[in-house]
């Protein structure tokens, strides 16, 4: 068991339930086999504690060279992770109710730089560089707890350009170097045309990223609401002041009311958002390139939470009713609880293959076990698993 997992073996009382949980989210694999290896690894992931390795995993069954065959399941076999994930959606949009969507990236540090996708990186949440994979995750957040069902592995060069490392590892022809909000509009768009039911709120962090903008509109222009996290010197527009500005013709300095100030000043400027929170809302307007907001568009809010460190701050799209904000803060903190437990806990870190097969193969089957220590499990086994549950306060279900 790793230092500080809240790991628990799976309790025998679930085994009899694994195998029909299997059975209905990998149906779409054809042959006996298949399945019975996809489920051999699930039942690996919940009860062998500490590294998720595929030796350790095929260790607990001596009866056939499980590790061989769990090998080629995992790295060469060609079956389609994406109905499968399908499939897991709808089992947990249907035991969740999810009242988010939260996007969400994982750091996968790897020593050697042959695995699909392993470059230099500068992860802000660390402070320093990394060699690392690294994947985004769409989870599915109800106050219960938040679940996987959906991954995207995050490339940057050399593999868009290299094709001998592409070729290595299996990368597809339409694989390519993307910006990361790239990528968190496209599992929104898949996610949405799976139909789960009415739309709700999409949650994000891009604390590290320079401009949110790109991400935000993106989320406006589809209608979804949204709620970013970003850093306090992202600028804005205090929306506020725009009404009494005159419009300014290209090429001329706009009036003061008009020019950017930086999220983290608006702080002092913040109207009550409601009783018993402390967070506050400013209606606001985006700014690109030419650090102007966009003429006539509705405005954005940024939601405050004053602190001594200087708190923090989200912008929320137009489509996002102010007041449902402290209760999607209060869901996303939740929710970072099982990001934590995916990670660290059900092993997502512990592939130990290189191709990008068998990068998505481990990620969805990691998803099901945890899907299924959630979902399938009882309350107190559920909590058994993740302690730290018990310890983090009920988000409510209204603003």
């Amino acid at each position: 068991m790793r230092a500080g997992s809240s790991w628990s073996p799976c309790p025998g009382a679930a085994e009899e339930e694994l195998g029909p949980f299997v059975a209905r989210v990998f149906a779409s694999l054809s042959r006996s086999d298949q399945r019975r290896r996809a489920e051999r690894y699930v039942r690996g992931l919940l009860t062998v504690p500490g590294r998720k390795s595929l030796r350790r995993i095929a260790g607990a069954d001596l009866t056939e060279p499980v590790l061989q065959s769990l090998q080629q399941f995992v790295n060469q076999s060609p079956w389609d992770w994406r109905p499968v994930r399908r499939r897991l959606a709808e089992h947990v949009a249907e035991a969740l109710r999810p009242a988010a969507w939260l996007l969400a990236e994982t750091v996968i540090p790897k020593s050697g730089r042959h695995s699909v996708g392993v470059a230099r990186r500068f992860v802000p949440a660390l402070g320093r560089t990394v060699n690392c994979q690294l994947g985004m995750g769409v989870f599915l957040a109800s106050p219960r707890a938040a679940i996987p069902v959906d991954w995207r592995l995050l490339l940057a060069e050399p593999w868009g350009s290299d094709a001998t490392l592409r070729r290595r590892v299996g990368l597809p022809e339409d694989e390519r170097v993307r910006e990361d909000w790239e990528v968190a509009l496209d599992l929104v768009d898949e996610l949405r045309a799976r139909r789960l039911g009415e739309p709700v709120p999409v949650l994000a962090d891009a604390t590290g990223v320079r401009d949110p903008a790109p991400l935000l509109l993106g989320l406006a222009a589809r209608g979804l609401p949204a709620l970013v996290e970003v850093d306090d010197r992202v600028a804005v527009v205090d929306a506020r002041h725009l009404a009494a500005v005159e419009p300014v013709r290209p090429g001329q300095a706009g009036p003061e009311g008009a020019r950017p100030v930086a999220v983290g000043q608006l702080g002092r400027a913040r109207a009550p958002l409601a009783r018993r929170t402390r967070l506050g809302v400013v209606p606001v307007q985006l700014v690109g390139a030419c650090r102007r907001p966009a003429a006539g568009a509705h405005p954005f809010h940024v939601v405050v939470e004053p602190g001594e460190d200087g708190g923090r701050r989200w912008i929320a799209t137009p489509a996002l009713p102010a007041a449902d904000a402290p209760a999607l803060v209060r869901l996303r903190d939740r929710a970072l609880v099982d990001v934590a437990a995916v990670r660290d806990d059900f092993g997502l870190c512990d592939f130990e293959g290189r191709s990008f097969r068998g990068w998505h193969h481990h990620a969805t089957l990691v998803s099901a076990a945890h899907a299924f220590a959630v979902t399938a499990w009882r309350g107190e086994l559920a909590t058994a698993l993740i302690p730290e549950l018990t310890a983090v306060p009920a988000v409510e279900e209204s603003g």
